[in-house]
């Protein structure tokens, strides 16, 4: 939270040692929100992904 621009280089002590909530849900939610998409593209299939609107469901929405 202090560098968030990233004025001076990132370093290891920069960034939490254990991500948790959003953050810790959001990663993976995200991860399986792209590579369906390719399966659903690349086979031309008829499918719908749901999530809940609690924990990580903002982010992946945020990047839709």
């Amino acid at each position: 939270m202090g560098n968030p621009l990233l004025r001076e280089p990132l370093r290891p002590e920069h960034v939490e040692p254990r991500l948790l909530g959003h953050w810790g849900t959001t990663p993976g939610l995200d991860f399986l929100y792209a590579h369906l998409n390719r399966v659903i593209a690349a086979r031309d299939l008829d499918a719908m992904y749901v999530m809940g609107p609690g924990h990580g469901g903002p982010g992946p929405v945020a990047a839709a």
